[in-house]
């Protein structure tokens, strides 16, 4: 059973502290004293809530002012200057319409998300972040912690420096807890987050190849993901000292307690499969759907068989993350293996899909990694089918120099699963994949290659039958989706 929130507002605050906190100009001046929410979707706009516009390259939010002005809003934050028009609608609607410092939302957005968890000191939070499992990791902790406290949570994958200060001022003013995921691109991302989330618990899931071509190296990696702990804080109401929880067995764990946790003097407690860890995993089966079962030692000593709803034995250690939180907070281990039974499938995270006339579908379409890839394919093998076991698998994105490499470990990855059928989709990296299954004595009459989504939709579909099994993997920009999309259609 989850813990509610009562009914109320996300932030408390006037037009002066909302001023003072973030700079803003003032261009139509009204006294308001809470926004029941915040968004940079003009759709979204809710009776009193905030809206902020943003200059994107497809479309100009400040466009949608009005919209947002005539939906209810009782802040409109502009980064332009506002018509004559657009402050005469304002002040009819008794709505306060700002501009952002320098015309910059998202900073807008930072500094208002950082006075708005100062003003909420006891509020716990709780980062994630890591290369992979990190939004698994999240919704494990959102339900498992939901079953004792009212938590709040970053929502889909809104996990970079818009989507973190929007989970932060829309975390409603009762909450006890907020998982907030951080994600990064570049160097000192994290950093800004973590600075306005002030998380007392963080999670590190692992340091892999995600973002390689864009930080250079898994050094690099690691010390980006590293910058979630210098500003960890204590929670006082909860007597806890900021900790921070590791894999037992990724590579960089040593590396980042002893450059990163221990000056700051954080705590450090581990996760994974070796027996001096908090918590440690003993055993694990899968069932036919790939679904694990996973016998786990934890701090108290006595050993748990938890069952989990996600597929793959990865999300084992993503559940023991869960596990380690519920610990530090007090949840009983009953209520958390309860909620890690009965969550939610995720959308387009291994998510399988099962149609009259169609083969079961597993999308896993929204991004990859090649240790995502692998960890994926795995599943696929376990699953127990009447037909073929098949995979298709687009490229990964932003391993730069790297991607040539890794697109050939992929291949040659695939080439020892010795599935019934491969499908690799793309331009030249997808090739590559091709290439080195092949190599590695991958039968080519059981390879396919097609060069985007349309084509695989009508060369790969007719294929298939209800007795299939097809695991659809990728980074998101090949759009895999569609395909996912264009199978269910056709039921």
């Amino acid at each position: 059973m989850c813990v509610s929130f009562k009914e109320g507002t996300m932030l408390t605050c006037t037009t002066e502290e909302i001023v003072q906190a973030t700079r803003a100009y003032v261009c139509n001046h009204a006294d308001i004293t809470s926004i029941s929410g915040t968004t940079i979707d003009s759709r979204n706009v809710v009776s009193q809530g905030m809206f902020v516009a943003f200059r994107g390259e497809r479309t100009d939010g400040n466009l949608y002012a009005d919209s947002a002005i005539g939906a209810g809003a009782s802040c409109v934050v502009l980064t332009c200057e506002a018509s004559q028009e657009l402050i005469q609608l304002a002040h009819e609607h008794n709505c306060l319409l700002l501009r952002a410092a320098h015309d910059d939302a998202q900073e807008f957005l930072l500094e208002l998300a950082s006075f708005w968890r100062e003003k909420n000191p006891l509020w716990t939070v709780v980062g994630v972040t890591g290369s992979c499992g990190k939004t698994t990791t999240k919704d494990m902790l959102i339900a498992t912690l939901s079953t004792t406290f009212r938590t709040y949570g970053t929502k889909a994958n809104h996990n970079n420096l818009i989507g973190l200060p929007l989970t932060i001022l829309n975390t409603p003013s009762d909450a006890e807890v907020i998982v907030a995921e951080m994600g990064m691109n570049h160097e000192g991302e994290i950093s800004r987050m973590a600075l306005v989330a002030k998380p007392t618990i963080a999670v590190i899931t692992n340091i892999g190849t995600s973002h390689l071509g864009l930080l250079g190296s898994r050094k690099a990696i690691a010390q980006a993901k590293a910058e979630i702990i210098a500003p960890m804080c204590s929670q006082q109401s909860r007597q806890l000292k900021p900790e921070l929880i590791l894999h037992d067995s990724d590579d960089f764990t040593t590396f980042i307690t002893e450059a990163y946790a221990q000056p700051a003097d954080v705590l450090v407690s581990c996760v994974g499969e070796k027996s001096s860890s908090s918590i440690h995993v003993t055993k694990i089966d899968l069932n036919e759907l790939g679904k694990a079962c996973a016998h786990v030692v934890c701090s108290d000593g006595l050993m748990r068989k938890v069952t989990l709803s996600e597929a793959g034995k990865a999300c084992v250690i993503d559940a023991c993350f869960a596990l380690r939180v519920c610990e530090i907070l007090g949840v009983s281990y009953d209520k958390a293996c309860c909620a890690l039974l009965h969550m939610k499938q995720v959308h387009m995270r291994m998510e399988e899909i099962k149609k009259p006339h169609l083969p079961l579908i597993i999308d896993d379409s929204y991004n990859a990694a090649p240790a995502s890839i692998a960890q994926a394919l795995q599943v696929l093998q376990q699953c127990t089918c009447t037909g073929r076991r098949i995979a298709m698998l687009g490229e990964v994105g932003e391993l730069g120099a790297h991607a040539h490499r890794l697109h050939g470990y992929i291949g040659a990855y695939v080439a020892a699963c010795n599935l019934d059928m491969v499908v690799f989709v793309g331009s030249d990296h997808a090739q590559e994949m091709m290439e080195a299954a092949s190599t590695m004595g991958y039968p080519s009459d059981r390879m396919m290659y097609v060069h985007d989504v349309d084509e695989a939709l009508k060369q790969v579909k007719p294929l298939l039958t209800s007795d299939d099994v097809i695991l659809v993997k990728a980074s998101r920009s090949a759009q895999l989706d569609k395909f996912v999309k264009g199978m269910s259609a056709s039921c």
